[in-house]
């Protein structure tokens, strides 16, 4: 009876311990399952022996080094998106990249402040972006080439022309974009281009400009080599006086020629120093009284002892550009307003020289600094001037730190106005 007794007992927690094993077997799968459905580690824990006994030690061994590869590769193709946007990022100019679908896959802030206020393009089709049809005609035309590609293209956008020299190459296949990409790089040469026009147009006035007296001097020198004889002393003396007059315009225009290059050129242009005001202008304004005594120039304004840092001939020659412009279209017997006015507060010296002639129109304002600029051509260009005058006066005041502005005058005239900064 014992016997039988102890073999139930025996059987019986044979029996409990096999299916607390099953039990713990199931469990372990299950632990595992959603480890491998979550892509997560399993942990062994205490059932180690257990899943030896299982034959489940290998497998999971197997996935733990997996999932690690797995991971490392992850965080590696992390580093590389994140290395790839830093290098986008700190690309200068405008940079973004396509995909073979003509979706966005990368760019930088330039191209989202440029394209798209600001925000994200990434995912976004490139049409949704770009408006300019020849930028877009550019970009597809990269599509098609399987090297690097430079152009240059047009944007018209935002109310004004836009330059841009657009450099394409292929990218690799990247997580972002399996098919591959590619990356376009744009740089906004619209100063580049304005400079050439500018350049163009200054070669093309300058020519113009000296055309016309070399022209004249050719042509009365011509006639006096070959009809002296005949010609009486009058009419030489008056071939003689359009010489020397043209001969003088050339001199202005190549003096006043130089001093816009040395201008730009020099790093030392200006040689300042502190002094009062009057003592640069008032003997420059005494001059012009003794040589035109038709003329009037009244002085006005409350700064003309002010103290200012300035390059006492430079200035004198601004004054003398404004006073000469005034005397070249109001006439020698036109009044003339020169007017100071410190203001500490702001720390600058108001100048502006006034004159009662017959002015120009609000639009030409702003375009009488232009150089070659001339409101009356006939008249500016009789009286010698090169129309470099005011040109150069307010590239005087803009290296001396101010600015310069033209005003209307009422009932009539024009007023320059330019700022000097005072000396602290």
């Amino acid at each position: 009876m014992w016997i039988l007794i102890l073999t139930v007992v025996v059987l019986g927690g044979i029996l409990i311990r096999m299916l607390w094993q099953r039990k713990l077997e199931r469990r372990i799968l299950c632990e595992f399952a959603e480890a491998l459905e979550n892509r997560h580690p399993y942990l062994e824990g205490t059932e180690s022996g257990l899943i030896r006994h299982m034959g489940m030690d290998r497998i999971i061994h197997a996935y733990s080094e997996a999932l690690t590869n797995e991971r490392t590769q992850k965080k590696a193709c992390e580093d590389n998106r994140e290395e790839l946007r830093n290098l986008i990022e700190s690309i200068p100019g405008i940079v973004f990249s396509l995909d073979p679908s003509n979706d966005i896959v990368h760019d930088n802030q330039a191209a989202r402040d440029c394209f798209n206020n600001g925000n994200p393009m990434t995912g976004l089709p490139i049409e949704s972006c770009v408006s300019s049809s020849n930028l877009l005609r550019c970009v597809y035309q990269s599509k098609s080439t399987k090297g690097p590609k430079r152009d240059s293209v047009k944007w018209e956008g935002n109310g004004k022309d836009r330059w841009f020299d657009i450099n394409s190459n292929r990218l690799p296949p990247t997580p972002d974009s399996p098919r591959g990409s590619i990356l376009f790089v744009l740089h906004d040469i619209t100063p580049l281009k304005h400079a050439e026009t500018v350049k163009d147009n200054f070669v093309a006035n300058v020519s113009h400009e000296l055309k016309t007296p070399i022209t004249i001097i050719k042509g009365f020198s011509e006639t006096l080599s070959e009809d002296m004889d005949t010609l009486d002393p009058g009419t030489i003396m008056r071939f003689v006086g359009k010489i020397q007059s043209n001969a003088e315009r050339l001199h202005l225009l190549v003096e006043d020629l130089l001093t816009l290059s040395r201008m730009t050129a020099e790093t030392d242009y200006l040689k300042k120093s502190d002094q009062s005001i009057s003592t640069v202008v008032k003997p420059l304004v005494e001059s012009y009284r003794t040589d035109n005594p038709d003329l009037t120039i009244i002085e006005e304004g409350n700064g003309w002892e002010t103290i200012v840092r300035v390059d006492s001939l430079k200035i004198s020659q601004v004054f003398s550009n404004l006073i000469d412009n005034s005397i070249r279209y109001a006439g020698q017997d036109s009044e003339i307003r020169i007017r100071m006015d410190a203001t500490p507060e702001h720390h600058q010296l108001l100048c502006s020289v006034a004159d009662n002639g017959p002015g120009v129109s609000s639009s030409e304002l702003s375009e009488i600094f232009r150089r070659f600029y001339r409101a009356d051509k006939s008249r500016s260009q009789s009286s010698g001037g090169s129309g470099l005058g005011l040109s150069i006066a307010r590239g005087i005041i803009d290296l001396h730190g101010g600015s310069m502005h033209a005003e209307q005058v009422n009932p009539r005239g024009l007023k320059v106005c330019f700022s000097l900064p005072l000396n602290q």
